[in-house]
């Protein structure tokens, strides 16, 4: 019978081989789990299971010895750096009405849309840590025009779905891409007369 004591001071992975039946005593009742039942998030949080890390971490470094042999390691590695440089400019304090972004906004999404997965696994944290500045910066109206802020949208949504976009999700962009374009168009031809 394991206490309460022991399930916190054991890794998940010896547990999981004794879910069989196990009885952790909670004050005055005993809770009973059994091979049907979970041990909580809690403790699975708390002790990950070795094959788990060790698997994400051998998955990178195949993908990047991988990339390296197809000779795209290059260009993963130079997709992270616009990535790193468009959320440096839109992290920037200094608001430069000159400096457009809309072409390293479109350039980075267009490789994002192809790099994205392999950028994920390699680079997660450096992503992580990007996607915030480009969350804030999609609500920038100032500082960005309204088809930059709908492609930064459009990343954030590809990346939450895992770099897998829908039918459903494409059409909507494109709709709302020709949208803004016609309406630049509709308002350059006002413009100009």
């Amino acid at each position: 019978m394991w206490h309460i004591q022991d399930i916190y001071s054991k890794p998940s992975y010896l547990l999981l081989s004794y879910r069989k039946h196990i009885t952790i005593d909670k004050g005055n009742s005993l809770c009973h789990y059994n091979e049907n039942m979970s041990l909580g998030i809690s403790a699975r949080l708390k002790y990950p299971k070795k094959h788990e890390l060790v698997k994400s971490q051998s998955q990178s470094q195949i993908l990047a010895s991988k990339l390296r042999q197809d000779g795209t390691m290059s260009t993963v590695e130079n997709v992270m750096q616009a990535v790193d440089q468009v959320a440096a400019l839109l992290s920037s304090v200094n608001v430069d009405p000159t400096i457009s972004y809309k072409e390293s906004i479109i350039n980075l999404y267009q490789h994002l849309k192809v790099y994205g997965a392999y950028l994920e696994i390699l680079y997660q944290d450096q992503l992580n840590r990007a996607f915030v500045v480009f969350r804030n910066s999609s609500q920038d109206d100032v500082r960005l025009d309204y088809l930059s802020r709908l492609h930064l949208l459009e990343l954030i949504e590809l990346r939450a779905k895992q770099w897998k976009g829908t039918d459903l999700m494409n059409q909507y962009y494109r709709k709302k891409v020709n949208q803004c374009v016609q309406e630049d168009l509709s308002v350059r031809c006002i413009n100009s007369t």
